[in-house]
């Protein structure tokens, strides 16, 4: 990689081929009763310690169904031995928060003004792999990112698990007395607990 950019190699160090990160997926929930101030952007709400940190009162770390987990790993070609796949872990985290908080990944963003609150989902252990590679010689140039985010069946079945449970909070009798119903992206229909996992992948 360095001599296809002319780079001249002093040490043989490969690096940037084991690239991960956390990544979420969040829904927007439009407020029954926005004026009651519930949201941040809302000149009602009263919680300014939440003004320079995460609006939330709790987050729920899940883990992935054990018999999904296994056939997912199955199609990733994970050793039935990794202990991913022996010990219970969090895959997951699942939060409601105050504000339409919105991550990477998508241009599609609520605006901030007291109306919306979210369920943001975080994929705790991701086990897609991308790389980090030079766009050229020169030091300033930014490098190139291929991130490969969810490219396992593995990452896909766990952030879907945990998309499911943010949908059931959502779906209570007692979420339904605070909020009206899912804002989706234009173009994309609300989607439930029950929705096919490639209405979630989607």
């Amino acid at each position: 990689h360095l001599a296809q950019h002319n780079i001249p190699t002093i040490a043989d160090l490969p690096v940037g081929e084991n690239y991960h990160d956390k990544i979420s997926a969040t829904f927007f929930w439009k407020l029954r009763n926005p004026e009651k101030g519930y949201a941040l952007g809302s000149p009602l709400f009263n919680k300014p310690e939440f003004r320079h940190g995460n609006p939330i009162e709790w987050v729920a770390t899940v883990p992935t169904p054990h018999a999904e987990l296994i056939e997912a790993a199955q199609k990733d070609r994970i050793d039935a031995e990794d202990p991913y796949l022996q010990e219970p872990r969090g895959n997951v985290e699942v939060m409601v928060a105050y504000a339409p908080i919105a991550g990477g990944g998508s241009e599609f963003r609520v605006p901030m003004d007291g109306n919306h609150i979210s369920s943001p989902v975080v994929l705790l252990l991701p086990t897609s792999r991308g790389s980090v590679t030079l766009a050229s010689a020169d030091p300033t140039a930014d490098p190139v990112l291929d991130p490969r985010y969810l490219d396992t069946e593995t990452d896909r079945a766990a952030i879907r698990a945990g998309m499911r449970v943010a949908l059931r909070v959502m779906e209570t009798d007692s979420a339904k007395e605070v909020i009206d119903g899912e804002t989706p992206p234009p173009g994309h229909e609300p989607i439930t607990s029950a929705s096919s996992n490639a209405d979630l992948d989607r």
